[in-house]
């Protein structure tokens, strides 16, 4: 069967520009004319690729660090230095980073445990970036970091990951806090760190529905200790990412998804360690 489109087309003329002292608008002459087109559709080509269609995901706010990754701490990595403060957030820069409203300052951070002065960001001896944390021990008080306002939920499982390494006569715990009583938290504890980092597993179960969760990491006993990096995350995550918006991006039907796009600020979890 043949197929006849007939269209009005509108095609423009020379364009005339007068400047003078202030810009002038350019003045566009017109005329319209015939275009027809014909079609075979008893010819076909080859099938259109599904891959076509795609999707764009953009770091925009939290929107793939909280929205699509599964990781529930923020600066996991230590970007930001140990602080009973909040972080400064860092220099305005070119790109998408150059405008301020990309300048987010994380609303959760890492703080001391047993002083200020209990930790250090050792800049000569960090497992990524430009530093890590550095703990001084004491023999009988408990020395650290933490973070709060994770959310948890009764009878889910979580599992991460701690990087670690500290002096023979360290003792390391990584504590989940969701309650005040004895049993409102569950601990995993670290010995023999040994003098190279190593990855050290952790899986808890929350007891009740909080989203003020705090996770501890602290040290007893003599020497010190270096934290690499921390991960925790929903056991049922798919490969590190949220399974509910796994199975919502199914519904779109896409061939591609386009992750990450433009410029990124720095991130505030990071990859996988």
């Amino acid at each position: 069967m043949l197929l006849k489109i007939v269209a009005r087309t509108l095609t423009q003329g020379p364009a005339v520009c007068l400047l003078f002292l202030l810009a002038q608008s350019c003045a566009l002459s017109s005329q319209t004319r015939i275009v027809t087109a014909t079609i075979d559709t008893s010819k076909t080509g080859a099938p259109i690729s599904k891959n076509i269609y795609g999707q764009f995901l953009e770091h925009g706010g939290d929107i793939v660090n909280t929205g699509v990754w599964s990781e529930m701490l923020v600066d996991r990595k230590f970007f930001y230095p140990v602080d009973p403060t909040a972080p400064t957030p860092p220099p305005v820069i070119g790109g998408a980073g150059g405008n301020p409203r990309f300048r987010r300052v994380p609303t959760r951070w890492w703080t001391p445990i047993g002083g200020g002065d209990v930790v250090t960001m050792d800049t000569k001896d960090a497992y990524t970036g430009d530093h890590s944390p550095l703990v001084k021990l004491d023999a009988k008080e408990a020395h650290g970091f933490g973070q709060s306002g994770i959310a948890v939920r009764k009878g889910k499982v979580y599992t991460g990951r701690i990087v670690l390494y500290g002096s023979p006569g360290a003792v390391v715990k990584v504590t989940l806090i969701w309650g005040k009583e004895p049993a409102g938290r569950q601990t995993v504890t670290m010995g023999s760190l040994g003098a190279g980092y190593r990855k050290f597993p952790l899986r808890y179960t929350a007891r009740t529905d909080t989203d003020e969760a705090t996770l501890e990491i602290s040290g007893t006993g003599s020497g010190s200790f270096h934290v690499g990096a921390v991960s925790l995350m929903p056991a049922d995550n798919i490969e590190g990412f949220r399974p509910e918006v796994v199975a919502a991006l199914k519904q779109l039907r896409f061939g591609v998804l386009r992750f990450p796009g433009g410029t990124l600020s720095p991130p505030m979890n990071g990859a996988t360690a």
